[in-house]
């Protein structure tokens, strides 16, 4: 069964040394959103850190497969309320 390695990313490089042995790269993908939504839903506050959220697959040779992005976007309406609501 193939390697996969899920390195995160969010300011800081936090690569995945282990791996996880996965079917194939579709289940590789799916394990990818599962890892990014569980870390947004336990430290969302990362997503308003002003860098890009995301969490990188790849092989056991390094190669990047496939990328989960998580952007939030402040629009510019926001900005005069910032201070006035709570996260």
């Amino acid at each position: 069964m193939p390697r996969f390695f899920f390195h995160r990313t969010d300011g800081d490089f936090d690569p995945d040394r282990e791996g996880t042995e996965l079917p194939d790269l579709n289940a590789a993908r799916l394990e990818a959103i599962r890892y990014a939504a569980a870390t947004v839903k336990d430290h969302p506050i990362e997503v308003w850190s002003g860098t890009t959220f995301r969490i990188e697959v790849s092989d056991d040779t390094g190669m990047l497969l496939s990328t989960v992005i998580i952007l939030e976007i402040e629009a510019p309406a926001a900005r005069g309320l910032r201070g006035k609501l709570s996260p």
